[in-house]
């Protein structure tokens, strides 16, 4: 096979995507579907009993919370980490089991924790610096001034690291996805920063940003708090599979682009770009 350099545009990347979210879509929501239930099951337990555990007082309580808040997170997490192998399989037009696939999204589960922690501590610094500048007391010009400048180094890290959670669901070799996301950006960071973080993120945090919006309004009445969960969650349920699409995609252009590999081979693939042209 003839190794393609694939169209770098942002809108044959959206529409490629698209064509991957479409094709797939029943198998996506299913999986997405999962994790909004286990999204609403935790808030609902954190709302309900684990609300009462939490003020109640004794040992076994607060061990019972405590296990049933980490399990459905780590069911969240496993699901979210399936959601990208299944969508990277379909990507290369590779088969895998829905046991398997399970299986191998378990097996990332404790690296996927150590990688969030890993990104946590590069990020607190800076991120502790811009809260500090916007609670501070300083005067309003002097305060976005201040924030726009320590806004830079956080929006450089998140870019140059967006890819090394995605690495660690689809990556089988066992270090360097820091260096390798960062290998991703080079030349490409605006590209990166416009489809990976603007687009799919948007996609991906809406469901936050209008619970938030929701969360701070004076609006609080029981039936609107019914109807924006509802949108939230569907919201959710439908952009979260196609976010991730975007990113796949942009991943692989990528790793094709600067002829890297992953799991020990060359990643090669003109089928999505084939099915568009066609």
């Amino acid at each position: 096979m003839t190794k393609e350099i694939y169209d770098m545009s942002t809108k044959t990347i959206l529409k490629n995507a698209f064509v991957l979210y479409k094709d797939n879509f029943q198998t996506l929501i299913s999986v997405s579907a999962f994790i909004t239930l286990t999204l609403v099951a935790k808030q609902l337990w954190e709302a309900t009993v684990g609300g009462k555990l939490n003020n109640s007082i004794g040992v076994f309580n607060g061990v019972t919370n405590l296990i049933v808040k980490f399990g459905l997170t780590a069911t969240t997490t496993i699901s979210s980490i399936l959601l990208v192998i299944i969508i990277s399989n379909f990507y290369n037009r590779e088969e895998m089991s829905l046991s398997r696939g399970i299986n191998v999204a378990k097996s990332k589960f404790w690296r996927y924790v150590g990688n969030s922690i890993l990104l946590g501590l590069i990020l607190a610094i800076p991120l502790l610096i811009e809260i500090t500048i916007i609670r501070s007391q300083l005067s309003i010009i002097p305060k976005i001034v201040l924030a726009g400048v320590f806004s830079i180094p956080i929006i450089y890290l998140v870019t140059i690291f967006s890819f090394v959670m995605y690495l660690v669901c689809i990556d089988e070799t066992s270090a360097g996805r820091l260096s390798k996301s960062k290998e991703l950006c080079r030349g490409q960071f605006f590209k990166v920063l416009v489809i990976n973080l603007v687009i799919s993120g948007s996609l991906d945090y809406g469901f936050y940003i209008i619970k938030t919006i929701i969360a701070y309004s004076k609006v609080q009445s029981v039936l609107t708090n019914i109807i924006v969960e509802l949108c939230a969650y569907s919201w959710f349920l439908f952009s979260t599979p196609f976010a991730t699409c975007i990113t796949i995609e942009l991943i692989y252009r990528l790793l094709d682009k600067k002829d890297m590999v992953i799991n020990d081979k060359p990643l090669e693939n003109t089928d999505m770009e084939n099915t568009i042209n066609s």
